[in-house]
This record gives C-alpha cells, sequence and structure tokens, in this order.
C-alpha cells in the first residue's frame, strides 16, 4: 500500500468506536426557495451533529489504510447508521445528496489530516 499524507492516522486514533458515536436526531430544515448553499449552511447550523459524524466515518475508513474516500460513501453510511441505530428516518428528505459536495469541503477546509481525503469537481450552480 503507497503511503499517502494520512497514512500516520491509525484505527487506535479513532476514537470514540462506532458503536458509542451519538446520533442525535436530525432537525429538519425547510429552505427550499434558498440555495443550495445557504440550505446546506441552514441545515449545518441545525445539526452539527451529522458534521461529526461525517468526520467521523472518514477518519475511521482513513485509519483503516485508505487513502482517499467517497464523500458519497461516508453520505450512505450516515443513512445506513440513522437507519439502524436510531428510530429516525434519515432519507433523502433529511440527509439531502444535494450536500454531499458541500459537507467534504467543508471538512476538508477544517480539519488539516482530512484535506486531501475527497476529491473534488467545480461547483455546479443550482437554485
Amino acid at each position: 500500500m503507497k503511503t499517502t499524507p494520512n497514512a500516520q492516522l491509525r484505527a487506535r486514533d479513532v476514537a470514540p468506536a462506532a458503536e458509542q458515536l451519538t446520533l442525535a436526531p436530525i432537525v429538519p430544515v425547510k429552505a427550499k426557495s434558498f440555495s443550495i448553499d445557504e440550505r446546506f449552511k441552514r441545515f449545518i447550523s441545525a445539526n452539527p451533529q451529522v458534521y461529526s459524524a461525517f468526520v467521523f466515518f472518514a477518519r475511521e475508513y482513513l485509519a483503516r489504510g485508505h487513502g482517499r474516500v467517497g464523500a458519497k460513501a461516508v453520505w450512505e453510511r450516515l443513512r445506513w447508521e440513522y437507519g439502524v441505530r436510531t428510530a429516525h428516518d434519515a432519507g433523502d428528505a433529511l440527509l439531502n445528496n444535494d450536500y454531499v459536495s458541500r459537507i467534504a469541503r467543508l471538512a476538508a477546509a477544517r480539519e488539516p489530516d482530512l484535506r486531501c481525503a475527497f476529491a473534488f469537481r467545480a461547483l455546479r450552480d443550482a437554485a
């Protein structure tokens, strides 16, 4: 396996264990008349636990020796975890696919160890 910027991140560095990660209920955000960026900002502001869980699961994957992780894979893991560990339905209505690239960009900007973890394309303008 080739060495990557995330090679120093190991399984022992990922704590607490996934089973101990608390998944607070998702607060729905009604903002259809806003841009995707504005809706995402409102969503993350109301649901910081989603950002924390996204970062946790990305780090967990990288700690296993992978050099990169797909943001969509992490997002689907969030849906899975909400579906099996809570009584909360985290389908498309709550974990909107429009937010995947935004949360990955936010994580890469805020978390130094995740800067090289995701591949990005140019954002398209979308309402």
